[in-house]
């Protein structure tokens, strides 16, 4: 071979390929929504009835905090209440006999309101020492040990909802590109179960960490019966849309510079080439050349 000699090309006629199989993706199952449960009132814990891994019903009480003083209070409140009470029934039967005055009986009913008023308001600082959880789930962390003092709305428990799920998956940017937000998606479960689901979210941005991308299924919680669980793996088959046009070529004939993919289109004569980027999938061992992009 000559040094200088131009390198031998090979030319490969591209033809129309079928649509791709459908794409296949191993996904996880977590929850769609996580509450960060905290007191209304802050105070002393004086217990946490769940740990981690626990499940929860909605409603179900999860916590105290010490209620020690508040009850005080509540008991006194009620005492000045019945007070008030034998006051007004008292001043309205001499009021009756035009033993007492309208501003003594105003008066009298005036104090009658404002001791109901405070034993609305310890009623209600009693009721915010009970933690109940809003929704039913998996408690997935405790944040907060009994005699720990916190303040109004500290986190003490995370609950991941069990009302809807999503199934989560990470991709590539080549097979991001080929999906799309309520795309229809079958999701199969370990034990065989299928449901037809579609995509609910396509990250536009990588992960740091990995630099892939996060793609996401919403289930519904009637959509499966028995209900799925968090934790759990799923694969995710994803068909092709409607009218995708590919063209299958070998990977050898793929240029890959600065996170682009180009090929070589010969136009006209054999040594007569142009450069061109395009947008491409694999599938196989070939690459499939889904749409032409633009010149390099």
């Amino acid at each position: 071979t000559q040094p200088n000699a131009a390198p031998a090309l090979v030319g490969v006629h591209l033809v129309s390929a079928s649509v791709p199989a459908p794409l296949k993706l191993r996904g996880s199952l977590t929850a769609a929504h996580r509450v960060r449960l905290g007191f209304k009132l802050g105070g002393v814990i004086a217990s946490l009835a769940v740990d981690r891994g626990d499940r929860v019903a909605r409603g179900q009480v999860v916590g105290r905090t010490s209620d020690a003083d508040i009850s005080a209070r509540l008991r006194a409140a009620a005492i000045a209440h019945d007070k008030a009470k034998r006051d007004v029934d008292r001043i309205d039967q001499l009021f009756a006999q035009n033993a007492a005055t309208a501003v003594l009986r105003d008066d009298a009913r005036t104090q009658l309101d404002i001791a109901d008023t405070q034993v609305s308001q310890t009623r209600d600082a009693l009721a915010r020492t009970v933690l109940g959880s809003p929704v039913t789930g998996t408690v997935m962390a405790r944040l907060a040990e009994p005699g720990e003092t916190v303040g109004p709305g500290y986190p003490v428990l995370v609950i991941d909802s069990s009302d809807s799920l999503v199934a989560r998956a990470q991709v590539t940017e080549r097979v991001r590109r080929r999906l799309t937000v309520s795309q229809p998606v079958r999701l199969e479960t370990d034990d065989g179960r299928q449901l037809p689901v579609k995509i609910s979210s396509v990250a536009s941005t990588p992960n740091l960490e990995d630099g892939l991308y996060a793609v996401e299924v919403l289930i519904e919680p009637s959509s499966a019966v028995p209900p799925l669980l968090a934790g759990g793996l799923v694969k995710l088959w994803i068909e092709p849309t409607s009218g995708e046009s590919v063209l299958r070529v070998p990977l050898d004939a793929l240029v890959h510079r600065g996170g682009r993919d180009y090929v070589f289109i010969v136009d006209g004569e054999p040594n007569d080439l142009t450069v061109r980027r395009v947008a491409i999938d694999v599938d196989q061992g070939a690459a499939l050349l889904m749409t032409s992009v633009g010149e390099a």
